[in-house]
């Protein structure tokens, strides 16, 4: 959820760099000589988050469904655990590298259990 919601502030994250200096010395190196942190987030990296952010939703999805305490969940188990199988077969298809190995790795858990 946070992800998702910081997904949305991407572009402000970019134009902090442009406006704001004391946004970029957070990432500065620090006065032992260390790294404080590994950067401001990139292009590339808003990318990969949002891959993540949809993989993730199914996870949220079901998980949500299969907790329900003011409902029988029970019923709906085998549906779920079936789409939740589809949709990782699927991710595993994806184009995006990145997305495909998660799903992969996903996908290799989800059998052993």
């Amino acid at each position: 959820m946070m992800l998702d919601a910081a997904v949305k502030f991407d572009v402000i994250f970019i134009r902090f760099e442009e406006i704001d200096p004391r946004y970029l010395s957070y990432f500065e190196v620090d006065s032992q000589g260390k790294q404080k942190n590994l950067g401001p987030p990139a292009l590339e990296d808003w990318k990969k988050v949002r891959s993540f952010v949809k993989f993730l939703k199914l996870f949220y999805t079901v998980t949500l469904k299969f907790s329900g305490s003011l409902y029988v969940t029970y019923n709906s188990f085998f549906y779920e655990l079936i789409s939740m199988h589809t949709s990782i077969s699927q991710l595993c298809r994806n184009e995006d590298v990145y997305v495909s190995k998660m799903a992969k790795n996903m996908m290799a858990k989800y059998k052993k259990y």
